[in-house]
């Protein structure tokens, strides 16, 4: 489990205000990005950090830009992926919050992280607070997001995988399986 850098004061910003303040919407502004994870989801805890997911046509680009960007923050990082979509991975700290920055070729409507997002997001909103509790519950004793909703809706196997094939699933679907799981 990483540890956040707390701020002298030991506040830390909401996820909105460290993303504005970290410049991204200017820095990042020429690739395609969003916000995913636990904070837009209302269920962050404290050493969750901001996953951002950028579309890319251009690794070396998108490397330079969040260099550049970026590379002063605190324990900054960059890297690429060696196998898969090789895609480019920026980490840094900044207002007590870790940032994680991806590039990748594939349009943000392909990438698992924005479909494990959007599910999540269709599973809240349909599971309502009650839902939202319990999984939340489930990331407080440790668990990373997807294996904490796999958890709280009984999905066996891989969690990741169980998450991503819920994408396709209608409103209907996904309402029975939060039935049967509460």
């Amino acid at each position: 489990m990483s540890v956040v850098p707390a701020l002298s004061d030991g506040f830390r910003p909401n996820y909105v205000d460290a993303v504005i303040g970290a410049r991204v919407v200017e820095h990042l502004a020429d690739f395609d990005w969003r916000i995913v994870g636990t904070p837009p989801l209302g269920i962050d805890v404290p050493n969750s950090d901001i996953d951002i997911i950028c579309h890319t046509l251009n690794y070396e680009q998108f490397a330079d830009v969040v260099w550049g960007s970026f590379g002063y923050h605190l324990d900054f990082s960059l890297r690429q992926w060696s196998s898969g979509e090789r895609c480019v991975v920026c980490d840094f700290f900044f207002d007590g919050w870790k940032f994680q920055i991806f590039g990748d070729r594939r349009c943000i409507v392909d990438q698992a992280a924005w479909r494990h997002f959007v599910v999540e997001q269709r599973l809240l909103a349909l599971g309502g607070e009650t839902l939202r509790q319990r999984v939340f519950a489930e990331r407080l004793q440790g668990f990373k997001t997807e294996p904490a909703f796999a958890k709280v809706l009984g999905l066996d196997g891989n969690p990741f995988s169980e998450m991503q094939k819920l994408f396709e699933a209608e409103d209907e679907d996904l309402c029975l399986l939060i039935a049967r799981n509460s």
